[in-house]
């Protein structure tokens, strides 16, 4: 029956497909492209890495609550400002530590907007939304954050 050779044809198809390459032609076009990749790679300058190291982030978690994702958040994101939703208590400064340590990003510039709650109803009950606090970072140019990756 077909069932039981299968997998005796598996492994007599694969060691008779397999050819000898001719190695000796190859083998040295290789080593030249080898040396020419080597020489590019060493003629390019380095740049220095102005990033901080991602530090440990202390109280970072206590500060950055969450990333903002909306269509108007991304598309600042893609000037070099984002937005993330603060703690109430936060101050520019507690939020520039918490983005370094973080990101390992020196924002330039940051901006605290206090969204205020809103009076929402649900039939003849009222109440009120919470209030909370956006802050908006800005980053030098060549410095990014990957907070909209895979969302």
């Amino acid at each position: 029956m077909g069932l039981f050779d299968k997998f005796k044809k598996k492994f007599e198809s694969v060691s008779k497909t397999k050819k000898p390459r001719n190695v000796v032609g190859d083998s040295s076009k290789k080593i030249v492209k080898k040396e020419a990749e080597q020489k590019k790679i060493e003629d390019k300058p380095k740049k220095k890495d102005t990033r901080v190291t991602k530090e440990d982030t202390k109280n970072a978690f206590r500060i950055l609550r969450r990333v903002i994702v909306t269509e108007k958040a991304s598309m600042a994101g893609s000037l070099g400002q984002y937005a993330f939703a603060v703690d109430s208590h936060a101050t520019k400064e507690d939020v520039r530590s918490a983005v370094t340590h973080t990101y390992g990003v020196h924002p330039t510039k940051i901006h605290i907007i206090n969204v205020v709650g809103r009076d929402v109803r649900f039939g003849k009950i009222t109440g009120r939304t919470a209030r909370w606090k956006k802050a908006i970072v800005s980053l030098p140019v060549g410095e990014k954050i990957d907070v909209y990756e895979g969302v």
